[in-house]
């Protein structure tokens, strides 16, 4: 097996995920989740945000959001939405 090949084994292997805020300093979450997309649609990207409106979440859905978590928010819900990733 190349060590290329071997590389890509153990990326692969790894339980990643990112979590963005919707109102960052520099790019907003929607607009960053839409630029990541563009080069990879499978990981995990999960919204921890104050937006709650339906609207705002399905804006990030349709940009590829794969989880939305509203602050405040109890431990629990977060963990909730990162075990459906980490399986």
């Amino acid at each position: 097996m190349s060590r290329q090949i071997k590389a890509r084994l153990i990326i692969f292997s790894l339980k990643i995920f990112f979590i963005v805020d919707i109102n960052m300093p520099q790019m907003d979450g929607i607009t960053f989740i839409k630029k990541f997309r563009e080069n990879d649609k499978f990981t995990p990207v999960i919204v921890l945000t104050t937006e709650a409106e339906e609207e705002k979440i399905q804006e990030g859905k349709n940009a590829g959001a794969s989880g939305w978590v509203i602050k405040p928010f109890k431990a629990e819900q977060l963990q909730s939405v990162v075990k459906k990733f980490l399986r």
